[in-house]
C-alpha cells in the first residue's frame, strides 16, 4: 500500500512527490474483526487515538518514495519470497512496549518473519534509490499507538489475555479483554505487496 508524504528533493531542485509505501502481512478476518473490536472497545475508554481506524496489518517495512519505485519495490518483493513456504502465527496475548505508548496483539513465532522479511528487504534493496527501505525489528499487531502514559496499567498478563491501557483514561471503565481461544485460533498467512495511490494531500 502507498500513500503520499511530504515531497522530499529531487532533480534540479524540483521537489519530488513521495508517498509511503508498506509491506504489511494481513491478518485472518477472525484476528482483523477482534483488533477491531478491540480498537472500538478502548476509543469509547480514551477517546481517538493514533491508528484508530488503520486496517488491522503487521509491518515488514515501509519507505518513502517516487511513485516510479511501484515496480521495483514489486518486484523485489516477489523475488525476495521464492522459496519461502507460507507459515502460520500463532499469538499469545496482548502487550505494550516499554514507553507505553503502544499496545498490540504479540505474535508467537516471530522467528519465522524474519527470514522472509530479511531476503525481501536485500531484494528490494538491490534496485537503484531503495536505500530508504526501513524494516520493522519487532512484529506486532497495532491496537492502539500515540498514547500518552500517566499511570501503570494495573494488568498486563499474557497468561490471562487482558491488558489496561496505558493511556490516561478519560471515563473510567475496565480494560478491554480479548478472547483467548480467538486469538489463538486466529492465524496470519503471508502477505502480497500491493501500492494503490491515495489523492490525499499533506
Amino acid at each position: 500500500m502507498a500513500k503520499r508524504t511530504d515531497p522530499g528533493p529531487g532533480l534540479f531542485d524540483v521537489p519530488a512527490e513521495l508517498y509511503r509505501f508498506l509491506l504489511v502481512i494481513s491478518p485472518s478476518k477472525d484476528l482483523s474483526a477482534l483488533v477491531s473490536r478491540l480498537k472500538t472497545a478502548l476509543a469509547e475508554q480514551i477517546g481517538s487515538f493514533s491508528g484508530r481506524h488503520s486496517i488491522p496489518h503487521i509491518t515488514l517495512f515501509y519507505a518513502d518514495l517516487p511513485l516510479e519505485c511501484e515496480r521495483d519495490i514489486c518486484e523485489g518483493v516477489a523475488n525476495g519470497v521464492i522459496r519461502h513456504k507460507a507459515f502460520t502465527m500463532r499469538y499469545e496475548g496482548i502487550g505494550h512496549f516499554e514507553d507505553k505508548k503502544t499496545i498490540y496483539v504479540d505474535p508467537v513465532d516471530k522467528e519465522l518473519i524474519a527470514p522472509v522479511r530479511s531476503s525481501i528487504v536485500r531484494h528490494v534493496r538491490s534496485f537503484p534509490r531503495m536505500k530508504g527501505i526501513k524494516p520493522t525489528d519487532r512484529p506486532h499487531l497495532t491496537i492502539a499507538a500515540g498514547l500518552k502514559p500517566k499511570v501503570e496499567p494495573r494488568s498486563c498478563r499474557r497468561q490471562h489475555m487482558s491488558t489496561s491501557s496505558p493511556a490516561a483514561v478519560k471515563r473510567g471503565s475496565n480494560p478491554p479483554t480479548a478472547s483467548r481461544a480467538l486469538l489463538r485460533n486466529a492465524m496470519l498467512q503471508p502477505g502480497m505487496c500491493s501500492a494503490s495511490r491515495s489523492e490525499r494531500r499533506t
